[in-house]
């Protein structure tokens, strides 16, 4: 019998994100739910007065760059095709570009939850860097799970490795079938 419990949705990119910011705060340790607000030093995902609190506070600051998300559509192979454009972002950036899917509800088998049935939230299933450019861009994330449109998001942000601040961000719903039109090209 295995009473250990194996997060599902882990993966070790994901991992080495994580230890990037106890690099960065070593105080803080490294736990779940850990949430860090645009770089500031680490909180306790679960306590929702405080993350809304920071959310908040972060959001009344104007960004000084952008990224639009135009198109977030279902290619026929499977893939999720996006387009976006972005404004002001340093030629030596990267663009982090997560496929998230909304709601995943689990019955979890063994460890500390065993024989509950868990809903999560914003589960991130597939994240990839690019390089930026100021303009129009596409990218295409390649299928590893079917994609139920209704359920999945795409979130494009650019980051400074220097201060971990989010200095742009979009999101979009990921939408029907990629429509290819001759002004397309």
């Amino acid at each position: 019998f295995n009473d250990v419990w194996v997060d599902p949705y882990s993966n070790a990119e994901n991992t080495e994100r994580q230890r990037s910011y106890v690099r960065r705060f070593p105080d803080a340790g490294l736990y779940t739910p850990q949430m860090i607000v645009n770089g500031n030093a680490p909180i306790l995902g679960s306590d929702v007065a405080i993350t809304d609190s920071a959310v908040t506070s972060v959001l009344k600051i104007p960004p000084t760059a952008k990224i639009m998300i135009s198109d977030a559509v279902t290619g026929k192979d499977g893939s999720v095709d996006i387009r976006f454009e972005t404004q002001n972002i340093p030629a030596d950036s990267m663009i982090n570009i997560v496929l998230v899917q909304k709601t995943v509800v689990q019955k979890i088998l063994a460890g500390e939850n065993a024989g509950k049935t868990l809903t999560h939230h914003n589960v991130v299933r597939s994240l990839i860097t690019v390089p930026a450019k100021n303009g129009l861009a596409s990218i295409s994330i390649p299928r590893k799970l079917k994609v139920h449109n209704s359920d999945f998001s795409v979130i494009a942000f650019r980051q400074d490795l220097n201060t971990m601040k989010i200095v742009a961000a979009d999101e979009r719903k990921v939408g029907g079938q990629q429509v290819v039109r001759s002004n397309d090209f």
